[in-house]
């Protein structure tokens, strides 16, 4: 009697134990080469096996061989969707309880390997019917020059590194649900295009704000161009660049942004939220309605941020023919209500009231994600189909972060524990559910056109962050006081931080602020006064400006200022003697003219008389 195994098959799950030891070996060009090392026992001694079918799922296995004991196997191979399908022929047959045979499948694989600009990605494919092994474990070695893994999408059963190599162990009930994601190296870089189309309305001047991406604790922007050029950047509190141009009356312009921005795997620490800002980052908002009695009572019995991203993923169900652009959005407590009926908005809508309604500050990233999933990516090709995730801040951390329970949703992975590279924020909604409105937004017209437009790149030529020093001298109070008006203008393609300026009057140095952020082709303005004193006694014989790696000297000439300081007297005294002159003048004119009147009144009198 024989049995063909099938991993389908109760009679065979019953009758043996099947256990498997598959090995991946990725060499540096990032080819797999797989050693599938199966053990197969008797647990019935009236039944053996004559054959085996193994399933290679979602893989293009390469130049195949299977052996045993060193000499190769017969096998019929079958390929139907995402499967293959190899029946091993045995030469003989292992009889009697307990005992065993071992073979080897072993093949090649091009597809488990991915190279996107800085970083490299290998995907191992879950299982199938992983209940017809009693033991599964997967031992992944790939090259230590691949650099630290950044993400994992499922925590290692054991890690062990080596000069040569890295070892990666999992079990078979981490593949169960999904396959397991590998991403190596310290950042993704993309480049960017990024149209926006604004117009003033209004019959008098005004002033448009347009959010570009900014720098978050994840991304990093080079701005190659921004044309027009705005009239100032500056940031708000959640930490958007806000680009201001100065439309005229009626006003349409278009806006074209391009550039490079690099995702980083691990958090950076830039600027410090205000403590008002976390607060407010806590309240209830028009989508985020966390004061209403049914969220509350959810959230009452959800203790941490992984237990409200856990309940958002199980609640909803993702709907993708809700995938399109223009689309309504729900709100946290429509999509408590309808929980079948979610896309991303609705996934992140829920888990910020939720968050909020416990009291841990949360917030909205409206942006781009880089998806593998072709049931997404095709409109992100056409239109402009964003993606919105959550954060929420960490005191642990002191800092925010990034999940995405839509993702986890729909692919199984773990976007909690660790986070990838595929996430570019376009803007930042905190105090404010729905502004500032994202790139993808700003559109005219019945028919927009795309406007935005990502790939995976190398960070190209970049102009050297510097900063340049303008400056103009006001003399406010001649004898007295002297203002010195200085702007810092960052002329480089990416942010500067922590700019502190040193300004030294002579060799007195003036306290400063700190400069906090300065985004790309923007500017910083500050006043300083100081004394001339009479005959410039107190004027400082030199002025030094540096900020950054920019130091500029302005000399100031105390004879020029000794010189204008008498001009002013001489102009003071000449306009006093003036004065004097003039009153002087009109008092004499008027005992001329009483002698004059005097002198004809006589006149007067004797022609009467003779």
């Amino acid at each position: 009697m024989f049995v063909v195994f099938y991993p389908a098959n109760v009679l065979a799950i019953t009758n043996f134990n099947i256990d498997v030891q598959s090995g991946y070996k990725i060499n540096e060009e990032g080819k797999a080469h797989i050693t599938n090392t199966v053990n197969i026992i008797n647990n019935n001694p009236n039944l053996y096996s004559k054959s085996f079918i193994f399933n290679i799922f979602g893989q293009n296995p390469d130049n195949i061989r299977i052996y045993e004991k060193g000499d190769l196997l017969n096998f019929d191979k079958k390929t139907y969707n995402s499967n293959t399908e190899l029946r091993v022929h045995f030469k003989d047959s292992v009889v009697g309880i307990d005992n065993s045979r071992t073979f080897l499948i072993t093949y090649e694989d091009n597809s488990l390997f991915k190279q996107t600009s800085d970083i490299k990605e290998i995907y191992i494919p879950k299982l199938t019917n992983t209940d017809n092994f009693n033991n599964y474990t997967v031992k992944i070695s790939v090259p230590a020059s691949f650099g630290e893994d950044m993400y994992i999408s499922q925590e290692p059963r054991s890690v062990m590194n080596s000069a040569d190599v890295n070892e990666y162990l999992f079990y078979k009930n981490d593949f169960q649900d999904s396959g397991i994601k590998f991403i190596f190296g310290e950042f993704q870089t993309f480049s960017f295009n990024l149209n926006f189309h604004i117009e003033n309305p209004l019959k008098k001047s005004s002033v448009i704000e347009v959010a570009i991406p900014p720098d978050t604790a994840l991304q990093e922007m080079y701005y190659k161009e921004i044309l027009p050029r705005p009239r100032e950047i500056k940031v708000d509190d959640d930490g958007n660049w806000l680009a201001l141009f100065e439309l005229k009356p009626r006003e349409k312009l278009d806006i074209k942004t391009s550039g490079y921005a690099r995702i980083f795997s691990k958090s950076r620490s830039l600027i410090q939220p205000k403590a008002s800002t976390l607060l407010k980052n806590t309240l209830p908002t028009q989508y985020w309605q966390s004061e209403d009695p049914l969220l509350k009572e959810a959230a009452s019995n959800l203790n941490s941020p992984e237990d409200i991203y856990n309940f958002v993923v199980n609640k909803l169900s993702y709907n993708f023919d809700r995938v399109k652009p223009n689309i309504e959005r729900y709100g946290a407590k429509a999509a408590f209500l309808s929980p079948t009926d979610a896309i991303c908005m609705e996934f992140t809508d829920l888990f910020i009231a939720l968050a909020r309604a416990k009291g841990i500050p949360a917030r909205e990233i409206n942006g781009f994600a880089y998806s593998d999933n072709p049931r997404v990516l095709p409109l992100s090709l056409v239109a402009d189909v964003l993606h919105a995730w959550p954060e929420y801040w960490s005191d642990i951390e002191n800092n925010w972060i990034s999940v995405d329970p839509t993702w986890e949703a729909t692919s199984g992975q773990d976007y909690f524990n660790s986070f990838d590279l595929k996430h570019f924020t376009f803007a930042i909604h905190g105090i404010d559910s729905q502004k500032p409105y994202s790139a993808g937004s700003y559109k005219l017209g019945t028919n927009p056109q795309k406007d935005v437009y990502i790939l995976p790149s190398e960070l190209g030529d970049v102009v050297k962050n510097d900063i340049k020093i303008e400056y103009k001298i006001i003399n406010s109070i001649p004898f007295l006081k002297g203002k010195l008006e200085v702007e810092f203008v960052n002329t480089g393609q990416n942010a500067l931080y922590n700019v502190k300026p040193e300004i030294f009057l002579s060799d007195k140095q003036y306290h400063t602020k700190y400069i906090e952020v300065l985004p790309p082709y923007s500017s910083y303005g500050m006043d300083v006064e100081f004394k001339w004193g009479f005959l410039a006694k107190y004027a400082p014989a030199i002025i030094k400006i540096a900020a950054y790696r920019t130091e500029t000297e302005i000399p100031i000439n105390k004879n020029r200022v000794i010189i204008f300081q008498l001009f002013i007297i001489f102009l003071s005294i000449l306009s006093i003697l003036l004065v004097i002159f003039y009153r002087i003048k009109g008092k004499n004119k008027i005992k001329i003219n009483e002698i004059y009147k005097k002198l004809q009144k006589i006149f007067t009198n004797k022609r009467k008389h003779s």
